[in-house]
């Protein structure tokens, strides 16, 4: 019989928003669809997208995830504050208690500025605009 830990992945990563709890359907979904977008970019590592509103879709991804040895958590969040550091982690306290990795927040990598300024400036000059004479303001 061949050896299938080999062919096991290493790690599971779920990316956490906020989400609606108003509209939990359409940001999980949407959450659902980064992920799958990321994963379509690190084909070696499983990758879920969830949201803390919709109810049980946290726990559904942590329990999706405990296939592999370890589980990442990218909290695609702007910043840290109560969800990140408090309710998030809470949650995933009752959920298992197995060793989570938890990432810097979306909003406080330092690539996510640079980013920004090429996406703004690409659309710019997609627009017919010099960057060097617009003024952006992002909110």
């Amino acid at each position: 019989m061949p050896d299938t830990s080999a062919m096991r992945p290493a790690a599971t990563a779920i990316i956490v928003a906020h989400g609606s709890p108003s509209d939990p359907d359409t940001l999980e979904a949407r959450a659902r669809e980064v992920a799958s977008r990321v994963a379509a970019l690190c084909p070696e590592m499983p990758v879920i997208g969830t949201t803390l509103a919709k109810m049980g879709a946290l726990e559904a991804a942590l329990e999706c995830a405990s296939a592999t040895p370890r589980i990442i958590v990218y909290p695609f969040f702007m910043s840290s504050g109560w969800f990140v550091e408090k309710e998030l982690r809470r949650r995933i306290a009752q959920s298992t208690s197995r060793q989570i990795d938890y990432m810097e927040p979306f909003g406080l990598d330092p690539l996510v500025p640079p980013l920004c300024v090429k996406l703004a400036r690409d659309a710019l000059i997609a627009e017919g605009w010099a960057p060097e004479t617009a003024t952006v303001v992002l909110a």
